[in-house]
């Protein structure tokens, strides 16, 4: 729906040099300008959207999630170590330079 309605709100923005070009040509550059300015508009807002939906969830185990595994396991090679004992796991292993979950 804001895309749609969007060149119209952009109108009263360009409507002085679309009223004042005389020539069809000169009128034509305020048009294409808008229609420009609505194109630059409508890809930010639907790269935010996109950006949003893909960083909603962080503890879902996707590539761009918080890696829970490797946070968990270090916290508790940390704590085993704090009381001494001798039952240590290993550490997450990075697969491809980054732990992915």
């Amino acid at each position: 729906m804001f895309v749609a309605l969007l060149p119209c709100g952009l109108l009263d923005v360009f409507a002085d040099s679309i009223a004042s070009g005389g020539a069809i040509a000169s009128a034509r550059m305020p048009a294409v300008a808008m229609m420009l300015s609505s194109a630059l508009v409508t890809w930010v807002f639907v790269t935010m959207e996109v950006v949003g939906d893909f960083s909603e969830d962080p503890f879902e185990g996707s590539v761009a999630d918080v890696p829970m595994n490797a946070m968990c396991r270090t916290i508790e090679i940390d704590l085993k170590q704090m009381i001494g004992d001798d039952d240590i796991p290993e550490p997450e292993k990075p697969l491809f330079g980054t732990v992915l979950y």
